[in-house]
């Protein structure tokens, strides 16, 4: 056709295929593959025109081995491989899903992509900026996996590339997690039997772990020697390789290193049981309990999802990863070189290393994804979403996972009969039978977006009369007038002078723990409170009523360690950070109509030691979009949401914890500053290269209780469990501006008003003091008996009003007390 009319062949047929893919045969006998492939690989088409011309071939491949044929013969191949490095994600997310129908259950086309490598390029793109690119990525490799029986070179391609995976266990995305799950699953099915084999050497010794423990009795016994007659047999039907293992001992180191492979990557699935994201963690225990079933035929194990939990198992698309928050317009991201930590150790370190590398830090990304949404920082907000070691080695860290498990097991889920198999050992020949469940659905879901209508430009201005954007202006002039109003009744007070925050205007019962947490939003009246386990209360402190109160979903024995509040200025987000080094963000966290929804939730660290108690410590920058999470642990790892990728590890220099993190409010400024569990207080600076801290605070004897940066002065303001309060120039290390004594006993919780120039400190004695920035005492709050009865308890947690001056204190008694000032 003419020039002119080839953007609108493409797009009619791009619509037609959305609608109807039954005519992909059509297009094959009258050669049209070759048209949309040419279409493809011209730099002079808009970019538009060559994303939907993928989505032809891709239906064109789908499920049509002459399509895969004549495609292949068309060089389909080396020109998907030339677009994998085009600047939009849009069409490098095509790109990747025509590879991945190009080679579906096609070994011709695979052993093509292992001489052009094609599997390497992938794996260069599981650290894509945007995480719709590394799902499509994985679910590409997932369907690369498989077929390679007969071959030795196929197989260790297929076995480096499942241990090479596990990267993505550190994304911060559920859907490229998701994705994982389906292609580990495709790698079990491929290598059934020694999967049946590692899974059966685990179950063989936890049984007898249990039987040696005493209290088993013989139904232990029992089971012991039921599992071992299906290890022997899964073991059989693994060939003659093992059979005569036995006689060559350079065969049996073949093997047992084989087995420490396999059992690697058992243990890679059985820890995504684990997976903070509940629907995540659902569908990797489906996966468990199928191989499980088969191995162990004689045991009770977990019981059968029913069909309401069956079918809550499989996610929707609009629940994971990038889906989870999003915002219109163009991207503003930055990026630094980072290695995501696999949960994989010793000989497979260095090859995690390698292959999850992203660009250095300073980098700009323009691109946008306009068919699944993506986490956006344009105009500064988020809005919701319309658009080797053998199992017996690694027994003990399975067994802990299994029991954290199965503890998150929906109700009816764990235990019973139901999960009796009766089948025999003789049955695991042959391919596992895996829950449909498991098995990816991204192609499809993607897909819809070609139905949608495409004519729209993604530059078209906003309707400013639609109620979205009506909602937004509101909120603005609202949040304007709060600010406003908050700054002139504080200017309008002395510095010297300050207020006297005494008198109470509320007291809250939340419950019958202790409020370990407290936090304001800035502009709704909204009082956010967590105890000291997982729950997380919402309350309208104007009225004293309880909003709504949900769990934050923590595993069994950890606790909720850090509130924050993202996209407070439109409409916010709540991130509840737990000291397993989980990370939950909620939407809709105060609505009275339902329970909030779970937006997304990731590991924020993997290497988080809960024997100390400072938990996982966050703080939130508003302005880069970025989320800085640390703890018990070397570093200070910051998270680019808009990516769902962690950027940076910033060295933390202590053989301590971190107790506390702040940042400096400038928009321009990479400060961070931590308090250390060793009383120091370090300033970091993430733009340096070198990996110490760019200043070092050290007058403080004992653990940092909190650190602060008011938006009022540059300064830094810093307490201690001992009591005792210092405030830093940064420009000056060597000692404080002042330093002054709040209490003589200990200090459990120290906060500074970002505006109106307070100090606020508690203390277990029952007294909440209140100072001014050149230390002197304006009033202090204790408790007292009277008609009044208790007015303040053991105090563990102080908030300020990021605007109004006012106070709200929690206490270990649970009780959440409301001070103004005057």
């Amino acid at each position: 056709p003419a020039p002119n009319l080839r953007p609108i062949l493409v797009f009619i047929w791009a619509k037609i295929l959305a609608l109807d893919k039954s005519c992909q045969m059509d297009l094959v006998k009258d050669n049209g593959h070759k048209y949309f492939i040419t279409v493809l690989n011209s730099n002079r088409m808009p970019t538009e025109e060559r994303t939907m011309a993928a989505f032809v071939l891709t239906v064109i491949l789908d499920h049509c081995r002459p399509g895969q044929k004549a495609c292949l013969s068309c060089n389909l191949l080396t020109v998907c491989l030339n677009q994998l490095a085009d600047p939009d994600p849009q069409l490098r997310r095509w790109v990747i899903f025509c590879l991945s129908k190009l080679w579906e259950n096609n070994q011709d086309a695979k052993w093509c992509a292992v001489r052009e490598g094609a599997h390497e390029r992938l794996c260069g793109l599981l650290s894509d900026h945007v995480p719709e690119v590394r799902a499509a990525a994985v679910y590409a490799l997932g369907t690369f996996l498989g077929g390679a029986e007969d071959s030795e070179q196929r197989t260790n391609i297929e076995i480096n590339l499942g241990l090479t995976l596990p990267v993505v266990t550190a994304d911060g995305s559920p859907l490229v997690r998701r994705e994982l799950i389906a292609a580990l699953a495709n790698l079990v099915r491929a290598y059934s039997n020694e999967f049946r084999v590692v899974a059966a050497e685990l179950f063989t010794e936890e049984e007898r772990r249990r039987g040696g423990g005493g209290g088993g009795g013989s139904r232990d016994q029992t089971n012991s020697s039921s599992s071992g007659q299906a290890l022997s047999a899964s073991q059989q039907q693994t060939g003659a390789q093992s059979r005569s293992s036995s006689e060559d001992p350079a065969k049996l180191m073949i093997t047992r290193q084989e087995s420490s492979v396999y059992g690697c990557l058992w243990k890679v699935v059985m820890g995504l049981r684990l997976d903070p994201y509940r629907p995540l963690a659902r569908l990797a225990s489906l996966l468990v309990r199928a191989v499980q079933q088969e191995v162990a035929p004689t045991v009770q194990l977990s019981g059968p999802l029913g069909p309401q939990q069956r079918s809550s198992s499989t996610p929707d698309l609009q629940e994971l990863g990038s889906s989870a928050l999003s915002g219109s317009g163009h991207h503003h991201s930055s990026s630094a070189s980072s290695s995501s930590r696999s949960g994989l150790k010793s000989s497979l370190a260095s090859l995690v290393r390698k292959t999850h590398q992203s660009p250095a830090p300073g980098g700009q990304t323009n691109a946008s994804v306009p068919d699944l949404p993506s986490l956006d920082v344009a105009s500064k907000r988020f809005t919701p979403s319309q658009r080797g070691q053998s199992a017996g080695q690694i027994n003990d860290e399975m067994r802990a996972s299994a029991v954290a498990a199965a503890a998150l097991e929906p109700d009816g889920a764990g235990g019973g009969a139901g999960g009796q198999a009766s089948g025999d050992p003789s049955a695991e020949s042959g391919p596992l039978d895996l829950p449909i469940e498991v098995d990816s659905h991204y192609y499809e879901d993607s897909c819809r977006y070609f139905a949608r209508p495409l004519l729209a430009t993604r530059d078209e201005p906003e309707d400013s009369t639609a109620p979205e954007a009506l909602q937004r202006a509101w909120r603005q002039r609202r949040n304007q007038k709060v600010v406003d109003e908050a700054r002139s009744i504080v200017e309008k007070r002395g510095t010297r002078t300050g207020y006297k925050v005494q008198d109470q205007i509320g007291a809250l019962d939340n419950g019958q723990s202790e409020v370990s947490h407290v936090l304001y939003h800035p502009f709704e009246n909204h009082l956010i409170a967590a105890d000291d386990r997982s729950t997380v209360s919402v309350w309208n402190w104007e009225n004293g009523a309880r909003a709504t109160s949900f769990s934050n979903r923590n595993r069994p024995g950890s606790r909720i360690s850090s509130l924050q509040l993202i996209n407070e200025h439109d409409i916010a987000l709540l991130a509840t950070a737990a000291d397993d080094g989980t990370v939950r963000v909620w939407r809709d966290y105060s609505s009275q109509e339902g329970p909030p929804s779970l937006a997304t939730a990731f590991r924020a660290l993997t290497d988080l030691h809960r024997d100390r108690s400072s938990g996982l410590i966050l703080d939130w920058q508003q302005e880069h979009g970025y989320l800085l999470a640390s703890g018990a642990t070397e570093s200070i790892r910051i998270w680019d949401l808009q990516r769902e990728l962690y950027v940076q590890d910033i060295p933390t220099g202590s053989d301590t914890c971190i107790t506390s993190l702040t940042s400096a409010p400038s928009m321009s400024s990479r400060l961070v500053i931590g308090g250390c569990g060793d009383g120091i207080v370090r300033a970091y600076d993430y733009r340096q290269s070198r990996y110490r801290p760019a200043m070092v605070f050290s007058q403080h004897r004992s653990w940092i209780v909190n650190v602060q940066i008011p938006k009022s002065q540059n300064m830094i303001f810093s307490g201690d469990i001992d009591g005792a309060i210092m405030t830093w120039d940064p420009r000056i290390a060597t000692k404080p501006v002042l330093n002054f004594q709040a209490f003589r006993a200990a200090m459990t919780s120290m906060v500074v008003h970002p505006f109106a120039q307070l100090i606020a400190c508690g203390s277990h004695q029952q007294k909440i003091k209140v100072f001014n920035f050149q230390g002197d005492e304006l009033n202090m709050i204790r408790y007292h008996v009277g008609f009044l009865g208790q007015r303040i308890g053991p105090v563990s947690c102080l908030a300020f009003h990021p605007h109004q001056v006012q106070l709200a204190a929690g206490a270990t008694d649970s009780i959440i007390s409301i001070y103004r000032g005057n």
